[in-house]
């Protein structure tokens, strides 16, 4: 018998633990964020849509799990979702999953604030 809930209960932690991973971001995209195509293009400089913006001293690059993902080690281009600071350099970026991209309408780097 204590074999049997065991084994039942392996069976709801698994369960639970991928529906978890399929739960909404921890840290939820910013409802002002802008999407955008993102290319780390070289030390605290990023490509926004072809444009160059720094990035500010406190920013975080988030990706689909909500990990902090560093800039040495991205390349190519990614679909984000970015929020600005006061001095135009980008504070937030939020790596988007396959079917958060698909989701997501196109609004230009340049419409920023």
């Amino acid at each position: 018998m204590t074999k049997h809930w065991f084994a039942r209960g392996g069976i709801v932690l698994l369960l639970s633990a991928a529906a978890l991973s399929a739960q909404a971001r921890i840290y939820p995209i910013a409802a002002d964020a802008q999407r955008a195509d993102m290319e780390v293009t070289g030390n605290g400089i990023v490509s926004l849509n072809g444009k160059a913006y720094n990035l500010s001293p406190a920013a975080q690059i988030r990706d689909a799990n909500d990990r902090l993902l560093l800039t040495q080690s991205m390349s190519g281009k990614y679909p984000v979702r970015v929020t600005f600071d006061g001095q135009g350099n980008v504070i937030r970026v939020w790596v988007l999953s396959p079917e958060e991209a698909k989701a997501r309408t196109v609004t230009p780097a340049s419409q920023r604030p």
